[in-house]
């Protein structure tokens, strides 16, 4: 098996305690991938959520 395929949060941990200096270049294809697909699942996470409705303040608001 890859290291690519077995990349998840716990090897993705193991990969972040290693000395960057020694870290393979598999090591690191294997990074960027758990680090896009955190990406992905946080992005639809996001939005699912329904968006805050923006508050316009004027300085009349306040008395001024």
């Amino acid at each position: 098996m890859s290291v690519l395929a077995e990349a998840d949060p716990n090897s993705l941990q193991a990969l972040f305690d290693m000395d960057p200096l020694k870290l393979s270049d598999s090591n690191k294809e294997a990074i960027v991938k758990e680090l896009r697909a955190q990406r992905e699942r946080w992005k639809q996470a996001e939005g699912g959520r329904a968006k805050k409705e923006l508050v316009k303040v004027d300085l009349s608001d306040l008395g001024l």
